[in-house]
């Protein structure tokens, strides 16, 4: 399929028992493969002269992944690929220069000692944050398995590992639109927008949802689709498309509504069906948000490690330099959120990076939900109705669900001041955060989001106090 490579074949000429041998070598070989994401030095690699072409297949068959790089890196690219005998998977352009591969242990020492390349780190899964007991919430029964959608052309194939489906507790279709108590526990009610009051949208800002795809939802204002986790386009796990509803389901008399209703939404598939993908994946959708986001933007990570990488945490630093506004899963493990990434990067060092975390409806902590320095904002993670994949709500708990709070309080402000900076929004989501009477686990008292963003909008107020149970 690549320019400049050609696959021979010797069985018509080795003995069988040669060829078997070689079948058996190669299989060894690729058992020892690791997943590798390979940082290089834009300074040391050759310049594309004036009157060369850099030409592969790959610009036409994964467009969304390969239209916007450069023509230097992808000469680097295609010299690696040929030199050490590799595939890469996905390439890097905005956030780093670099690409993912799987590489035996000699590929992989022979990549170190290349000039152009910086550092390598190993690939890591990551999991949606989602959660069927939190507070007391139920366990969902698994939907009956809805017929196989149609196939539809990939931008890559990769094979994630398996874990349980997310399970979604269905509610039918409704004619009357459920308003989730988030809306007033956070004061989105009271916003210049009066969510839940049957009227009204945002306009201004666009919301990247970087999780298992969106699916076609008549609530959902999703405006384009990418995917970088192989498989169907569309959301086949219903993750993103909940996640998605929060931040945004239409204000009508339908279904639920979400914190900036009938906001632009964009599907950034990273992760597939069972929820689960790879840091590689998600670095390759931080990658295009940076490169193609329309701002005001917001970029929306349900998702976290169970340990760190340098590489992820780099991607979402950088990308928010840029002026991407970013919200980050604390996770779900109960621990010190600065034990794992992205969420590490919360806690104001960077304004525009937020880590959050899980409360109930009474503004509890929610037992599973990580805490500490490093998370920036508690909202409402427990028991959410939103958006449900095929139609209709669904509820759904975790730090993926209070996640998406901020990013339509983000989009809120957005909405009346599109002209502002990603560190303006920052500071004010900040500055109007609520000191509840409740406690985290580390002793110290929540700071929950208010979204009450008046229709003139002006300097961050103090941040205030309010009591643990607001209605």
């Amino acid at each position: 399929m690549y320019e400049g490579i050609t696959l021979l074949s010797p069985f018509k000429t080795l003995p069988l028992a040669t060829v078997l041998g070689a079948i058996l070598a190669s299989g060894a070989a690729v058992a020892q493969t690791k997943d590798y994401i390979v940082v290089l030095s834009d300074a040391k690699m050759a310049p594309v002269q004036a009157k060369e072409t850099i030409r592969d297949d790959r610009f036409a068959l994964l467009g969304d992944a390969w239209g916007y790089l450069p023509q230097k890196l992808v000469k680097e690219v295609l010299r690696l690929e040929k030199r050490h005998a590799m595939q890469v998977k996905q390439t890097y352009s905005q956030v780093m220069t670099g690409f993912s591969a799987s590489l035996t242990p000699v590929q992989a020492a022979a990549l170190r000692q290349e000039p152009t390349v910086a550092w390598l780190e190993e690939d890591q899964p990551i999991k949606v944050q989602l959660l069927d007991f939190l507070f007391g919430g139920r366990r969902a029964p698994t939907p009956p398995p809805a017929a196989a959608p149609a196939p539809q052309p990939a931008p890559i194939s990769i094979v994630l590992p398996s874990q349980p489906s997310a399970p979604q507790q269905a509610v039918p279709e409704s004619t009357q639109q459920t308003v989730s108590y988030g809306i007033a526990n956070i004061g989105a009610n009271n916003s210049w927008a009066l969510v839940g009051d049957g009227s009204g949208s945002v306009d201004g800002p666009t919301v990247y949802v970087i999780d298992t795809g969106i699916s076609d939802h008549r609530d959902l204002n999703v405006v384009r689709r990418v995917n970088f986790a192989g498989g169907v386009m569309t959301d086949c796990n219903g993750h993103g498309t909940h996640v998605a509803g929060i931040v945004g389901a239409r204000d009508n008399a339908v279904d639920s509504v979400g914190v900036a209703p009938g906001v632009r939404l964009v599907s950034v598939k990273a992760l597939g069906c069972e929820g689960v993908g790879t840091v590689a994946n998600a670095i390759k959708a931080v990658d295009w948000v940076t490169a193609n986001a329309i701002q005001p933007a917001v970029a929306n990570l349900s998702f976290s490690l169970p340990g760190v990488s340098r590489a992820l945490e780099l991607a979402v630093l950088r990308s928010a330099a840029t002026g991407v506004l970013y919200t980050i899963a604390a996770g779900n493990d109960g621990i010190d959120a600065c034990r794992t990434s992205p969420a590490n990067q919360g806690g104001g060092a960077n304004p525009a990076v937020f880590t959050v975390g899980a409360v109930n409806r009474s503004n509890q902590e929610a037992s599973t939900s990580n805490f500490g320095r490093c998370v920036d904002l508690w909202a409402p993670g427990v028991d959410i109705p939103s958006s449900r994949n095929g139609g209709g709500l669904t509820e759904m708990s975790g730090t993926s669900m209070a996640t998406p709070h901020v990013s339509g309080a983000a989009a809120l402000y957005w909405g009346i001041k599109p002209q502002a900076p990603a560190t303006e929004v920052g500071n004010y989501l900040r500055s109007t955060r609520a000191t509840g009477s409740n406690r985290s686990k580390d002793g110290d008292a929540l700071r929950l989001l208010r979204a009450e963003v008046a229709p003139t909008q002006g300097a961050p107020a103090a941040e205030t106090s309010a009591a643990g149970t607001l209605n």
